[in-house]
């Protein structure tokens, strides 16, 4: 008699079980895929300054990244405002960071404080700041590379 009420009770018990289980799906629930390499968008900016601490604008920004695979780079090219800043567009990336560099060149001359060397910098070897403020999920965010740097100015040979 034991054997059986306690067989009976294993019964009722997955019963409920299992309809437990199923209550909790729903046919037409809006799925996220949660599993994988999440994606995440990069985006660089930043402030370019002369050794007095002045904004230099007028500056061509250009940004080349390369892409897993690709034997060309992406670029984008952005230029100075007038308190030196830039902000790039936001890019998808779905894995190994952002490979690219970030150059700053001179193309107006003497005007804006002056000729500037060139300066090129590699975004691996910096660190992004994950900006999750407009993410819905931890799959989403915005890696953000802060670039704020220095331009010497170019020295002419006496004659």
């Amino acid at each position: 008699m034991n054997a059986k009420l306690t067989h009976l009770m294993q019964l009722i018990l997955s019963a409920i079980i299992s309809l437990l289980g199923f209550s909790s799906c729903e046919l037409f629930q809006e799925q996220y895929d949660m599993y994988g390499t999440p994606i995440a968008e990069y985006q660089v900016k930043g402030c370019v300054t002369d050794t007095e601490n002045n904004p230099i604008a007028g500056l061509r920004v250009v940004i080349a990244r390369q892409e897993y695979g690709d034997s060309d780079p992406k670029t984008q090219t952005l230029t100075t405002d007038a308190n030196g800043e830039f902000v790039s567009e936001k890019t998808e990336r779905t894995y190994n960071g952002y490979n690219g560099t970030l150059t700053f060149t001179d193309i107006d001359g003497e005007e804006n404080g002056g000729e500037f060397q060139e300066k090129t910098i590699n975004l691996q070897e910096l660190r992004p700041v994950l900006d999750k403020s407009k993410a819905e999920g931890w799959y989403e965010g915005v890696y953000i590379y802060t670039v704020n740097t220095t331009l010497l100015k170019k020295y002419k040979a006496e004659e």
